[in-house]
């Protein structure tokens, strides 16, 4: 497939689209009256660190864009970016490895087990339909990098989102 201009602003949009609800996650996360319970100083330190960390996912989405947008001018993309995406693509990869052993499943989760843990499913969704958009694009060498950080993000969120879940000690629905 030939990337062409009118594809890399469709692919923008997604990005803008999860950027969006992650800003949203970001500023729900300074709201602790969102709680189902009365905070305490765990759930602040969880809502505080998601706040935080949701921040750098917004960077790390505008630092993608602006790959694919270079692609269009000058078809490479620099070793600069490439170690960037790697390192993020590693950090993502050490923390799903490292949920996945104590949040593991044997049957599907019913996302809104609570608020911040429901908008996260939904950025989880998009980042999911962003992937498949970007399945055209990850055949292009230059651009495999991003499809895996893309690709790790999705997993992330779910693994974020039960991490969440546990830690503000919310019911997980199982799916009968």
């Amino acid at each position: 497939m030939i990337i062409t201009k009118r594809f890399l602003n469709l692919l923008n949009i997604e990005i803008d689209e999860l950027n969006s609800w992650l800003g949203l996650i970001r500023c729900m996360s300074y709201n602790m009256d969102l709680l189902s319970k009365k905070p305490t100083r765990q759930h602040e330190e969880v809502l505080i660190e998601t706040g935080l960390f949701f921040k750098q996912l917004q960077n790390d989405l505008f630092d993608i864009r602006h790959i694919l947008g270079d692609n269009i001018k000058d078809k490479q993309i620099t070793e600069k970016r490439l170690k960037f995406l790697t390192e993020k693509i590693n950090k993502y990869r050490k923390i799903v490895d490292d949920s996945i052993g104590d949040l593991s499943i044997t049957y599907p989760i019913i996302p809104g087990t609570g608020m911040l843990n429901s908008y996260i499913n939904i950025a989880k969704s998009i980042s999911e339909r962003l992937k498949i958009r970007m399945t055209e694009i990850k055949k292009d060498s230059r651009n495999k990098n991003v499809f895996k950080y893309i690709n790790l993000l999705c997993e992330y969120l779910f693994i974020y989102s039960r991490w969440v879940t546990v830690k503000l000690e919310e019911k997980e629905f199982l799916w009968e």
